[in-house]
């Protein structure tokens, strides 16, 4: 964009700058809000890290996780708007799995899914 010739880039500044410090003399609170929240957020985020990094004991260690492509078998069929239709008409069922331990058969945990949805998935046949 080009500057009027009433404006000068240096008088455009200098009438921002103005219009800064007029801001800040009369919000006050929220001058001094904004000088002192960025400094603590800043320490806080500081902290984190050093207290993640430095701890050799933290589960959260970084490591390489090996590049995985998927194959022809798990690739993602994007739904069609028939696909979203028929999952909007479907009758749904709350089902719960139960996963038992095969020595104790104790149940080790449940998942939780809803079938009737509609669509199924590429290569768990």
């Amino acid at each position: 964009p080009t500057i009027s010739s009433s404006c000068s880039f240096v008088n455009c500044i200098r009438a921002l700058l103005w219009r800064n410090i007029l801001q800040m003399k009369r919000k006050p609170f929220v001058t001094l809000t904004e000088f002192i929240c960025v400094p603590l957020v800043l320490q806080l985020l500081v902290c984190i890290k050093h207290g993640v990094v430095s701890n050799s004991t933290s589960s959260y260690q970084p490591i390489e996780m090996p590049a995985v492509f998927p194959s022809n078998n798990s690739t993602i069929i994007p739904h069609t708007f028939r696909d979203v239709i028929t999952a909007s008409r479907a009758n749904r069922i709350c089902r719960v799995n139960e996963i038992v331990n095969g020595d104790t058969g104790e149940v080790e945990f449940t998942t939780r899914s809803i079938s009737g949805m509609g669509y199924t998935s590429v290569g768990s046949g």
